[in-house]
């Protein structure tokens, strides 16, 4: 649908609207995982509605470009958030705000940076909720959960993701359910409620593979695969973690390429074993 809109935007002469067609279309390929598509689509946005003054559009654009950035493990990721979030704050624009702080959370889930991650996750949220936005909210819990799991703070994590992962199954949000799902199974798993993992990231990864998003499955399969090593079942940990490979592998996505070859590693090390079933 968006290919068939870009063509009526290049037919019509129309720049503004070029660029947003070219915006759309190259969220759909980050969605799918196609990196070097999105990246040409979304750069040529940029410029375009840069060009046109549209100041919004270009912060929309910039703003999946910095996903895509994340996703390939480019150091300037974070900074096209701050550069989107800075045109939304001067237009008054909350929901853009909000929408960004989530990504610019994202960028910041690292060493060094998960306080800062923090704030501006329980930012967005907060923002959110004043605008009345449910499932932008769940979708700002969800990540903010992420980060309490990499602070330690596990019970505060499980908190914010069963409240996300509720608000998304009402809304028949089946991504975002997939998404809280996943962090779900990696609180489970830390906590050693291991059946209650496995349960989860095997609905996640189900839904996941349903709706295509290929780096939503590759990170759940890797998250399954450390959880299936710690009650010894390593055969199966190897071939979850060598699927999310090929997947990361195929769509460039450093971090969970290095997630997955961790993982093949780790279970590689533990000895079989045949309990914790």
């Amino acid at each position: 649908m968006h290919g068939y809109a870009l063509e009526a935007a290049q037919y019509s002469g129309d720049p503004a609207r070029h660029g947003v067609a070219l915006t759309n279309i190259g969220a759909v390929h980050r969605l799918l995982g196609r990196y070097e598509l999105a990246e040409t689509h979304l750069s040529e946005a940029v410029a375009i509605l840069n060009r046109c003054g549209d100041q919004l559009g270009a912060a929309r654009a910039l703003s999946n470009l910095g996903i895509v950035y994340e996703r390939l493990g480019r150091d300037d990721a974070a900074a096209h958030q701050r550069a989107a979030l800075a045109a939304y704050r001067q237009a008054g624009d909350r929901y853009g705000e909000a929408s960004t702080l989530v990504n610019l959370g994202n960028a910041n889930t690292r060493p060094g940076h998960l306080g800062e991650a923090y704030d501006q996750l329980l930012r967005a949220t907060a923002l959110f909720r004043e605008a009345g936005a449910a499932v932008g909210a769940a979708s700002a819990l969800t990540n903010l959960g992420d980060v309490c799991i990499s602070l330690g703070r596990h019970d505060e994590a499980a908190g914010h993701l069963s409240a996300a992962r509720d608000i998304f199954r009402a809304a028949g949000h089946a991504y975002g359910e997939a998404v809280a799902l996943t962090n779900l199974g990696r609180v489970h798993g830390i906590r050693g409620d291991h059946a209650r993992a496995v349960g989860d990231l095997t609905v996640a990864i189900r839904i996941l593979r349903s709706i295509g998003h290929r780096y939503g499955e590759a990170s759940a399969l890797n998250i399954l695969g450390e959880v299936l090593t710690a009650v010894g079942r390593t055969t199966e940990a190897v071939a979850r973690h060598a699927a999310a490979l090929s997947i990361a592998t195929a769509t460039g996505d450093h971090d969970e390429q290095e997630h997955a070859h961790e993982g093949i590693a780790r279970a590689q090390r533990e000895p079989l074993r045949t309990t914790g079933r």
